[in-house]
Formats: C-alpha cells, sequence, structure tokens
C-alpha cells in the first residue's frame, strides 16, 4: 500500500511555550494485490483506483527552548468502509 497525505495545518500560539494546531486534508491511498492460482500457478494482479479518505487532526506543541519543540496531536481519518483511522503523533522541532 501507498500513501500520501495532503493537506492545511494553521497552528495558534496560546503562549510563549505552549501553541494548538490543526490539519485538514485528505489521504491517497493506491494499493495492489496479486492473486496466485496455485493449481495453475497463474498470477493475477488487481489494482483499484486511487481512494482518497479526508482527514482532520489537532495537537499541541510545547517550546523547551527558543530553538527545540515537542508535540503531541491525533489524526482522524474518515474511510469509506465506515471504521476511522486514528493515527497518534509525538514529534520534536529545531528552529
Amino acid at each position: 500500500i501507498q500513501r500520501l497525505m495532503v493537506g492545511l495545518r494553521s497552528t495558534v500560539p496560546t503562549s510563549n511555550w505552549l501553541a494548538v494546531f490543526a490539519r485538514a486534508g485528505a489521504r491517497a491511498s493506491k494499493e495492489k494485490t496479486t492473486i496466485t492460482d496455485t493449481s495453475t500457478n497463474e498470477k493475477t494482479v488487481k489494482e483499484p483506483p486511487l481512494q482518497w479518505d479526508p482527514y482532520a487532526d489537532a495537537g499541541l506543541q510545547l517550546a523547551l527552548s527558543n530553538i527545540i519543540a515537542v508535540s503531541a496531536g491525533a489524526t482522524y481519518i474518515f474511510t469509506d468502509h465506515g471504521k476511522p483511522d486514528v493515527q497518534y503523533t509525538l514529534g520534536a522541532t529545531l528552529k
């Protein structure tokens, strides 16, 4: 499976050391499935069309100094099959 996420992010500082951010966009997914018939050893490749799923993200960023910040967030991906895909992130930023 190949995936790409594109979107916009907005960060709102709430103080000198804390900021809140939000993102919105879409995740593109493309997958390829190979099916092998065990009796004939014939292989069939299925490639469904590119799938787009919208997502929303929110999190906090905490400045540890003038050049280092850490952030944590959660991304909620709205999938076609009804069950949401939730991804949690933890990151660091060097300015």
